[in-house]
């Protein structure tokens, strides 16, 4: 490719990153930006940045989990925008966009480093495969793929467009490293690797599922191994970053080990193994039909092994897996993408309980490896249609391609118009997953504080007769019922509070104010 096809090739990619998502910029604060954002104090005080060493991180901080690179850039954006929920958007925005300019770096390199005999430059008989090229396409399809639409619109989500850039980013420094392509092999290829190694520590501070940059190395290795004479299953570089790996696993689950959520879903280890196939296949159907997109998802644990959902779609993911094995013979981009997709989503399959098992914001990461499955397919009958001079059939799956974007980018708008505010979402989530407790407490929320009490008294309700041991349901329904008069009610929700939470200080007194209403 000529590097004017480079040129352009980024620009489509920027230019329709920032077209898809201009509207997120009208967006206000949603979800949990309430807490990260608006109420956090730490991020107000630029002396407050000691903090993000310290085990006070998680009293200030607003965040479950340790990701002081997430918080240090709340810090920046507070100091540019204050609580302007534009500005937070704006560099949400911009992390996407230069994730797509990154993934087609990083393709361009995978490709020149292991299939160039595949994948060379296309003759100026070739068009059509000259101008959609293969990291092109790729990068096109992850931009506007509307599953990430999450991730992208919830400012307090950032933690996965933070860490996809680091992730991305250290394994284009890492094929630097082994292409060779450094004028000084010696010394610059050594820089190389310690700003990759500093982009990797900044991938696992800012979300854990980083810990699976490892294995996508190997992996790359292990697909290389017969053709590069210099490829070796295990390098200094893996090494390096397997130390990387083991103190960032001393320092987040020892040092710093977050405080356990109340939120956890009481799931038995089994049911969480025998969950995994479904939630797999569930992301893998949403990424490639996006339809009915929620802010929450109901999943209920596969209880038998035996289930049908739980044999279904293991036996559809070993065909998925046997597929892109096979496929190697042909060219290594689907077992690539096969894998980045499977590894990278192991943190987030539950296997180690999460507060959400199934959630749009977790793919943004994997969803490179089905992009990368998908493009290759599309960029393969682009290529062999040329080969053969059928130009007439290189239109079809040429309009397929656009149709494709064009279908996902406007998805994408009106799926950013969800996030405007907390009634818009989750009012669409009510809809979408009329069973979701989070949902309808999150309504009952926003109605509480627009002074709707009638409304807010009816979710509250609902989401309780949905998950009984909703904590924060019962306190808000008890204290709305007490201000308002209301003590019998107030006194019954206190009672079922201190059943099932016989520690709650707070309910236990205001209980007692309660029944000297009620005594009066």
């Amino acid at each position: 490719m000529y590097r004017s096809h480079h040129f352009l090739s980024l620009f489509a990619i920027t230019l329709l990153s920032l077209a898809i998502y201009a509207n997120s910029l009208q967006n206000g604060f949603v979800y949990d930006d309430g807490d990260t954002i608006v109420n956090n104090i730490l991020i107000k005080d630029l002396s407050n940045l000691s903090s993000l060493f310290g085990k006070e991180y998680f009293s200030l901080s607003g965040e479950t989990s340790y990701r002081p690179v997430v918080t240090l850039t709340y810090f920046i954006d507070y100091a540019l925008y204050g609580v302007g929920p534009w500005g937070y958007h704006l560099t949400n925005v911009l992390i996407h966009a230069t994730n797509g300019l990154l993934l087609y770096i990083f393709m361009t390199l995978l490709i020149g480093h292991s299939e160039a005999k595949t994948y060379a430059k296309a003759p100026q008989s070739r068009p059509v495969s000259q101008f959609l090229n293969l990291p092109l396409i790729i990068s096109l399809l992850f931009v506007t793929q509307p599953v990430l639409t999450e991730a992208v619109n919830a400012v307090s989500f950032r933690e996965d467009l933070l860490a996809s850039l680091f992730y991305i980013s250290t394994l284009i420094l890492y094929l630097i490293t082994r292409s060779g392509t450094s004028r000084k092999p010696g010394f610059l290829s050594l820089a190389v690797y310690i700003f990759s190694c500093i982009t990797y520590s900044l991938a696992l501070f800012s979300k854990e599922m980083s810990l699976t940059l490892v294995a996508i190395v190997f992996c790359l290795e292990w697909l290389n191994r017969k053709d590069n004479g210099r490829a070796r299953i295990v390098n200094w570089q893996i090494i390096g970053y397997t130390g990387i790996t083991c103190g960032y696993i001393f320092v987040r689950f020892y040092y710093f080990l977050s405080p356990i959520s109340e939120e956890l879903p009481a799931w038995s280890f089994p049911e969480r193994l025998q969950t995994i196939p479904w939630l797999l296949m569930n992301y893998i159907k949403l990424c490639l039909f996006p339809i009915s997109l929620s802010t929450d998802y109901v999943v209920v644990p596969v209880k038998s092994a035996y289930s049908p959902l739980f044999i279904i779609p293991l036996i559809a993911i070993i065909s998925l897996a046997g597929a892109a094995l096979i496929t190697k013979k042909a060219g290594r981009m689907p077992a690539f993408g096969g894998i980045f997709f499977f590894v990278s989503l192991t943190p987030v399959c539950n296997i180690v309980r999460i507060t959400n098992p199934f959630a749009e914001r977790y793919a943004y990461l994997p969803a490179i490896g089905l992009v990368i499955v998908t493009g290759w397919a599309i960029h393969h009958l682009l290529l062999s249609e040329e080969q053969n001079c059928t130009l007439r059939r290189l239109v079809l799956p040429t309009l397929a391609f656009f149709l494709i974007i064009g279908l996902y980018s406007m998805i994408a708008i009106e799926r950013n118009a969800v996030w405007k505010d907390s009634y818009s979402l989750w009012s669409d989530t009510v809809r979408k997953m009329p069973n979701s407790s989070r949902a309808h407490y999150n309504c009952g929320f926003f109605y509480s504080q627009q002074g709707n009490i009638d409304k807010a008294i009816r979710e509250y309700n609902v989401a309780l007769k949905l998950k009984p041991d909703h904590h924060k349901a019962a306190q808000n329904l008890a204290l709305l019922y007490f201000d308002n008069g209301l003590y019998s009610e107030a006194s019954k929700v206190y009672e079922e509070i201190l059943i099932m939470f016989p520690n709650d200080r707070f309910a236990r007194g205001m209980q007692d104010e309660v029944l000297k209403k009620i005594a009066k």
